[in-house]
């Protein structure tokens, strides 16, 4: 679909299209979206019972303090707060939640144009550039 909508090659690599545009592929709009309920919760804007799955790790002092733990092994309990964690702590940290919004999308985005092509012999690149043969 991305690459009838950027009128690319039918094997060009979606990733630097993602990008280009600015749109998010669906697990990272999910993982985003997860991202962004997480911070709302600890800004006290969901329901309580949301509030309290999302606790940050306040209570000891550790490197990561503001990581969340799980509070039940099921699997969404277990995979929302990993995905948390797994953020950077810049981004963790007391910023609002507009600027953290903007900040994680540009983040995601830049991470498509960062895409490098590893295959050796990979048709869609050598197709670029017409004075390479396979």
């Amino acid at each position: 679909m991305i690459r009838s909508i950027c009128n690319a090659k039918y094997n060009a690599h979606t990733q630097k299209l993602f990008g280009e545009n600015r749109i998010l592929k669906v697990d990272d709009l999910f993982k985003i979206s997860t991202i962004r309920m997480i911070k709302k919760s600890h800004l006290q804007k969901t329901h309580a019972s949301i509030t309290e799955l999302f606790k940050k790790t306040e209570k000891t002092k550790t490197r990561y303090h503001n990581n969340i733990h799980p509070t039940i092994s099921r699997r969404i309990q277990h995979d929302l707060p990993k995905m948390w964690n797994n953020l950077e702590e810049e981004l963790k940290e007391d910023i609002s939640y507009s600027n953290f919004n903007n900040e994680l999308k540009d983040n995601t985005s830049t991470d498509y144009l960062e895409f490098k092509c590893n295959k050796t012999f990979c048709q869609s690149c050598t197709n670029k550039h017409k004075n390479i043969k396979v």
